[in-house]
Order: structure tokens, then sequence, then C-alpha cells
């Protein structure tokens, strides 16, 4: 089974979500992880560290050139 890992941390989940739509178009499965109460509480997020998108590892290279990080 592959390790996953996180290649970047947005402050708001509609930044996290657009990265893993980019990531996803491009047949890579990511991930959004954060709280923020499903929605309702967004600036729980803010000091949680915001919201991680997460990718296994054989697909890290691919995600960071894609995402140009």
């Amino acid at each position: 089974m592959s390790q996953t890992v996180t290649i970047q941390s947005y402050a708001t989940r509609v930044d996290a979500e657009m990265a893993k739509s980019l990531l996803e178009s491009n047949y890579i499965r990511a991930i959004v992880e954060g709280d923020d109460c499903g929605g309702l509480r967004p600036e729980i997020a803010f000091s949680s560290g915001g919201f991680d998108l997460i990718v296994f590892q054989d697909d890290v290279d691919y995600a960071k050139e894609l995402l140009q990080l």
C-alpha cells in the first residue's frame, strides 16, 4: 500500500478543492483534509493550520509539477 504525503496547505477549503480538481483532472487521486465543521465554522481552519492537500507518494512529483510547487 502506498504512503500518502501532504504536498501543500491552503488557507481556505475553496483553494484546496480547486487544486484537488486540477490534480484529479490529470488522473491523480487527492484528498483535502481540514476542519471547518463542515463549512459552518471556516474560522476554525485558520487556527488549525488550514486545509492540507494529500496525494499518494508515487504521484508527488507530478502533482507538484502540475501545481507549480
